[in-house]
């Protein structure tokens, strides 16, 4: 189902759930910048996606796709993250565009993990929107079950996570925009040590039913005991579930000393409750968008660490391509600067951008087939919100360096960053 295809710079009319100038073309184009020796793309000639043909529509615009769960399961964070996506192209456009050119993006809304319609969304955007590029799929398991049409449609697919499998040998048209779970390991492993001073620590694991976060918990299970810590709970969540009640009383009665967890964002604050209610009272260590920076204001708890590849953006920021991105998001998310970071904003910056540095390299027009090479050089900060840099290279379609690890500080009163690790690599997750 089509949720929207409008040029960047309107407004979304999507469903689900939500939980200026320097010139402003030099102040936006400023924050996105590519690794060197990246050669231009020829600004002429065609070719689209497999035999679409051209991907530049007769508006002259550069055409982008974006599919994901809107409804359904991962609509908490899915709608939001379609936001952002717009909100960066939408800055763009307010700035002049690429060479000239605006960013039209379009929407589709793929359902419930595993429903099929990636594959449909997939085949529509390549073949009748004639997209260069396709982001979106939080899901590692839809984003694995559409790997070969991108190859087969010459359309870049940047999913938000990409199965480590996946991830080498590389594939010409499969990029991973966020972090990867298996990256994640080695860092949390770290801020566990950190965290628990016991030299044997007792830890439990809880993951969703998802190819990705079934590997990362497989993974940390073997790190943890690499380490001399013993996994006293090993829970799974299957992609129906409707509660958390089951894991938590698992978790509970296992007496951890530390929890680590990726599941759908919804389950967090019941569970966290649970647990406060049940007397356990533990440093809880999440995956790169699982919890959302407004969740940990709202529930101010200071054990609660969420992983993120990017910083919370700043309500007043002095980056002048930060103040263009939220000009743009807050009309979208319908909020004030002060109220932003409610969803997996943030972290999602990363692909939109890196599309950017791409196409601003590519020049116009810039079809799949021109744009995936671009993209194996394109580096970013995202407007200063990833200080490590995001950088893809033509022998990894990853791009993130570090992970920070953001709580609420009491003392402060405010979100604070409590580590910075190096990312681990994103197919063995093992140490850099």
């Amino acid at each position: 189902m089509v949720i929207t295809s409008v040029t960047s710079g309107d407004a979304a009319r999507g469903g689900g759930k939500i939980v200026r100038r320097r010139t402003l073309a030099s102040a936006l184009i400023a924050a996105i910048t590519l690794a060197p020796g990246l050669a231009a793309c020829s600004s002429s000639g065609g070719g689209g996606g497999g035999s679409t043909g051209d991907t530049s529509s007769a508006s002259g615009t550069y055409n982008i796709g974006y599919s994901n769960g809107l409804t359904g399961q991962t609509a908490a964070f899915a709608t939001p993250g379609s936001k952002v996506v717009r909100a960066v192209f939408n800055a763009v456009n307010a700035s002049g565009g690429i060479h000239g050119h605006k960013i039209k993006l379009t929407v589709l809304d793929q359902g419930n993990p595993g429903s099929g319609q990636a594959a449909e969304n997939v085949t529509q955007l390549a073949t009748q929107d004639n997209v260069s590029a396709i982001l979106g799929m939080s899901i590692s398991d839809d984003c694995a079950s559409v790997l070969t049409l991108a190859a087969k449609y010459t359309t870049p697919l940047l999913c938000e996570r990409v199965p480590s499998s996946d991830l080498s040998p590389v594939q010409q048209y499969v990029f991973n925009d966020t972090s990867s779970e298996l990256a994640e390991v080695q860092p949390q492993v770290v801020l566990l040590k950190k965290l628990v001073s016991k030299p044997h620590p007792r830890v439990a694991i809880l993951t969703s039913e998802t190819i990705g976060a079934e590997a990362w918990a497989a993974a940390l299970r073997q790190a943890v005991k690499a380490d001399g810590g013993t996994t006293v709970s090993y829970q799974v969540m299957p992609l129906t579930a409707t509660s958390v009640s089951t894991q938590e009383a698992a978790i509970v009665a296992s007496h951890p000393d530390v929890l680590l967890g990726e599941i759908y964002q919804q389950f967090w604050d019941p569970l966290l409750g649970g647990m406060k209610s049940a007397g356990l009272s533990i440093p809880v260590i999440t995956t790169d968008g699982d919890v959302f920076y407004s969740d940990l204001v709202s529930l101010k708890l200071p054990d609660l660490y969420e992983a993120s590849i990017a910083a919370p953006l700043d309500p007043d920021p002095t980056n002048a391509a930060q103040k263009q991105l939220i000009a743009a998001l807050t009309p979208l998310l319908g909020k004030t600067a002060s109220e932003l970071n409610s969803g997996e904003g943030s972290s999602i910056v990363a692909g939109p951008y890196a599309v950017v540095a791409a196409l601003q390299a590519c020049g116009y027009p810039c079809p799949g087939s021109k744009l995936a090479p671009a993209l194996e050089k394109a580096s970013t900060t995202a407007a200063g919100l990833i200080p490590g840099g995001f950088t893809y290279t033509p022998a990894m379609h990853f791009g993130v360096r570090q992970l920070m690890f953001y709580h609420w500080d009491s003392s402060a009163g405010r979100l604070a960053n409590a580590a910075t690790e190096p990312a681990g690599n994103p197919v063995t997750a093992a140490a850099h």
